[in-house]
């Protein structure tokens, strides 16, 4: 694969598991440092988040671990459902199921949200 250089946007149908047929838009940020302090826009008023670390590239994972605890700690994604993914884990017995339960914690969020409106 490629480094996405800039941002990049798609709408996508999942097409299996509990989120089967729920349609999402995806904003693929980038990870290159210059583009970093943009991230607090595009994660403003979103239901999830999906962090992508690369897995092979073993020398910057604690630079993406310092940079998704500084996500984590906007204003804007505190609640906001989070799955970490390391990609490029082409093994036999990688686990399935991620975007399913990042769909589960935002149906959680939404209903935890419209209760606390309700009060």
């Amino acid at each position: 694969t490629v480094p996405t250089i800039g941002f990049n946007t798609e709408k996508i149908r999942l097409s299996n598991g509990t989120a089967k047929g729920i349609s999402c838009h995806f904003w693929d940020v980038g990870g290159q440092e210059k583009l970093r302090p943009l991230w607090k826009s595009y994660s403003r008023c979103t239901d999830g988040i999906i962090y992508v670390v690369d897995s092979v590239d073993v020398d910057r994972l604690e630079e993406a671990k310092t940079e998704l605890h500084k996500v984590t700690k906007f204003a804007e994604n505190q609640g906001t459902p989070l799955l970490v993914i390391a990609n490029k884990q082409d093994l036999p017995k990688s686990l399935p199921g991620g975007m399913d339960k990042l769909y589960e914690m935002i149906l959680k969020r939404r209903k935890s949200l419209k209760q606390k409106k309700k009060r």
